[in-house]
């Protein structure tokens, strides 16, 4: 390997600045309730545009001047071509959804009910029966894009991505801290505001229960990684990151989010499960699938059993049936093109029952709802670049020496996401979907050696 290939050992000074806005701007997202307000996303995406902008500058100067590799490093595009293509193709299709020009037989038949009703012949239409939502979700889509291509670009120095990870661990149980102290002493605000929900449950600055849980049960990955790992300064500070365990899982347990906690245990035992079979090969595994299934039991029959929590869970599953049956009804009938990105709320407005008392402007299940925005080619091309790149996490968890590594994290994280996914919409909450990004492209950057070839450009 030459020198100009050869991975620095650590971040330069500029990169170092960078690197760290990035993290500090991904955590601080989630104090302006879970950036779920255009102001606090708007604000996001900014910074990330121009965090972005410096390192393409910085990169490009760099490289011209002979010194790019030293300055700056770089991870070649080819490493993930397949899932960059198949992203920006999702992309391209949200920005197109919106553009009057497509043929007016795609054009939402909406547009040309509205037309009737406003006796406009010649309404503009598109695709997307919302064009303004559809913006904001492009935004949105491409800010968590530059996060991952960011992270993924500043992970390659392993100093650097574990920092990163023990501040998602010390942030996260910070805000789980400050979660417990306003539930348990009847304060119930969220920052300066008086709660107005979910009065009594542990959020943290989110507003809802179940995107707190995603998100502190990504650090409450973090942290349980950083306790299990082999390295002497993290076996000094073990004692703090099961403090921070026990914060996080008191948050979680108190957030009262069933769907929740179970998808955070699924991506626990992802973790433990990498872990164990690094360490102690298939006969580890076996004994690990024992302890689950003993804890599985108790579990399920809290969340499912009679009381409180069970009734809670009956009623919920049964709004969600009814959500579910229109999303589904919606793909059928615009299979291809799709009703355009955040339009799910008014696609499925005219299929709601007359008795029905709640009124959801989600799917609570993010794969259908891509699926009903975005169709299915553009929606499964967009799950498809994540599978693709969690894949590959796999295998740097599989193979790359360091155990628990940042792949094996990023991994369970992933299996967090995505279980939760099925039943509620955390990943459509700002400041979970862009920690979810940040951690991705750590994981991935972190899935090849240095002994492994050439991958910087």
């Amino acid at each position: 390997m030459s020198d100009t290939e050869r991975l620095p050992p650590s971040l330069p000074r500029l990169a170092q600045l960078v690197a760290g806005a990035l993290v500090a701007l991904v955590l601080l997202a989630a104090l302006p309730l879970g950036g779920a307000r255009p102001w606090a996303w708007h604000g996001l995406l900014a910074g990330v545009a121009l965090l972005a902008l410096v390192w393409a500058a910085a990169s490009f100067f760099g490289t011209r001047a002979n010194v790019g590799a030293r300055l700056w490093p770089l991870v070649a595009p080819w490493r993930i071509g397949l899932p960059l293509l198949l992203y920006s193709l999702a992309l391209a299709w949200a920005l197109l959804q919106l553009w009057p020009g497509m043929p007016a037989a795609w054009h939402h038949p909406e547009w040309t009910a509205a037309a009737a009703v406003l006796g406009q012949e010649n309404l503009p239409g598109s695709i997307s029966l919302t064009p303004g939502t559809g913006m904001d979700g492009f935004a949105k889509l491409l800010g968590y894009g530059l996060i991952f291509l960011l992270a993924l670009q500043f992970g390659r120095s392993s100093r650097f991505a574990w920092a990163a990870l023990r501040a998602v661990a010390g942030f996260t149980a910070l805000l789980a801290l400050y979660g417990l102290v306003n539930a348990l002493s009847g304060a119930e605000r969220i920052g300066w505001l008086e709660k107005w929900a979910y009065r009594g449950m542990v959020t943290g600055s989110f507003v809802n229960p179940n995107h707190f849980a995603t998100w502190a049960g990504f650090g409450l990955i973090a942290a349980l990684a950083l306790m299990l790992r082999d390295d002497p300064g993290e076996r000094r500070l073990r004692p703090f990151w099961l403090a921070l365990l026990v914060i996080l899982l008191a948050g979680l347990a108190l957030s009262f989010s069933r769907a929740g906690m179970a998808a955070v245990a699924l991506g626990v035992l992802t973790l433990l499960a990498g872990v164990v079979l690094r360490r102690h090969g298939w006969s580890g595994i076996g004994r690990l699938g024992v302890v689950a299934a003993a804890l599985a039991l108790p579990a399920l029959f809290l969340l499912t059993g009679e009381g409180d929590m069970g009734e809670r869970a009956a009623g919920a599953l049964g709004h969600r049936g009814q959500i579910y049956a229109m999303a589904l009804e919606l793909i059928a009938e615009r299979p291809w093109l799709g009703s355009g990105l955040g339009s799910f709320s008014d696609a499925s407005a005219k299929l709601r029952p007359i008795g029905m008392v709640l009124i959801w402007g989600e799917a609570h299940n993010v794969y259908l709802e891509l699926m009903v925005d975005l169709g299915l080619p553009a929606a499964l091309s967009l799950l498809l670049a994540q599978a693709l790149l969690l894949w590959r996490c796999l295998e740097g968890a599989l193979h790359r020496q360091s155990v628990p590594g940042l792949s094996l994290v990023a991994l369970a994280a992933g299996v967090t996401a995505a279980a939760h996914s099925l039943l509620d919409f955390s990943l459509q909450i700002p400041a979970v979907a862009a920690l979810w990004a940040l951690l991705l492209g750590l994981g991935v950057a972190q899935s090849w050696s240095a002994r492994q070839g050439r991958y910087l450009a």
